[in-house]
């Protein structure tokens, strides 16, 4: 996930690893709800003007579990997460 500077600019990332075998669609997406928070805060300390909506929206529990639930659909990542 980005993290802006002053500019607006994504001069950093922020980035989870998680085992796949051992999580639950629930607990992924809690920790992208908290990741997409964790950004957004950084942002703000960096002086970010303005928040990324996609961030944003991300902070979302509700929205973040619906992310992990299309990807999940999609077939592209191979996610067969139990719930």
């Amino acid at each position: 996930m980005a993290i802006r500077d002053a500019y607006g600019q994504g001069r950093l990332a922020l980035s989870v690893s998680v085992p796949v075998a051992r999580i639950t669609r629930k607990r992924l997406a809690a920790i992208l709800a908290e990741s997409a928070r964790g950004s957004l805060a950084i942002s703000r300390r960096a002086g970010a003007p303005g928040e990324d909506p996609r961030l944003a929206a991300l902070a979302d529990p509700a929205a973040a579990a619906t992310a992990i639930d299309a990807l999940a659909a999609a077939g592209r990542y191979g996610l067969s997460l139990p719930g």
